[in-house]
């Protein structure tokens, strides 16, 4: 399952400091974020079940992060 987030991430460091402590409360998750995009997108990806959308949107709102999930096409 994926999941993909659309964020207002502009820096590789703050990107990098999300992805380690989403890694930290999910660590089954492979994550990481494309600041490319022009969505600056957060990809979410579990072999093992359903991904906690909600948990992951809090966390990052918590971290003064606008986040969406973008969806499915």
């Amino acid at each position: 399952m994926v999941e993909v987030f659309k964020t207002d991430i502009q820096h590789q460091a703050l990107a990098e400091r999300l992805v380690t402590s989403l890694l930290e409360q999910f660590p089954e998750y492979k994550i990481n974020v494309d600041l490319t995009d022009c969505d600056k997108i957060l990809r979410v990806e579990s072999t093992c079940g359903k991904i906690q959308s909600d948990a992951i949107l809090d966390f990052a709102k918590q971290a003064e992060i606008d986040i969406e999930i973008l969806p499915d096409l």
